[in-house]
């Protein structure tokens, strides 16, 4: 999120990277390690989902509306995880 941040100098970014921030001081988590491929945890129902996330940015589209999109998408990091979605 920091990076996005960084590099966009959109102030809805920084915000929500400092609020996050916030919360990773607030409970004494580590803060995420730098790497090709950091991963978001989640408890649901008392089960650890880790996940991995790619995007991608429409810098040159043909219509307008879509210009500037930025899309991404959350994938399954380990077997528990695409198992609990149905993913064999």
């Amino acid at each position: 999120m920091s990076h996005r941040a960084e590099r966009t100098h959109d102030r809805r970014h920084r915000a929500l990277a400092a609020e996050v921030a916030g919360y990773l001081e607030a409970s004494g988590a580590p803060a995420p390690a730098a790497g090709p491929v950091i991963t978001l945890g989640i408890e649901v129902d008392g089960a650890p989902l880790r996940f991995f996330s790619t995007s991608a940015t429409l810098s040159t589209a043909t219509d307008a509306a879509l210009e500037g999109l930025h899309l991404e998408t959350f994938l399954p990091a380990d077997e528990a995880t695409r198992r609990r979605f149905g993913r064999p």
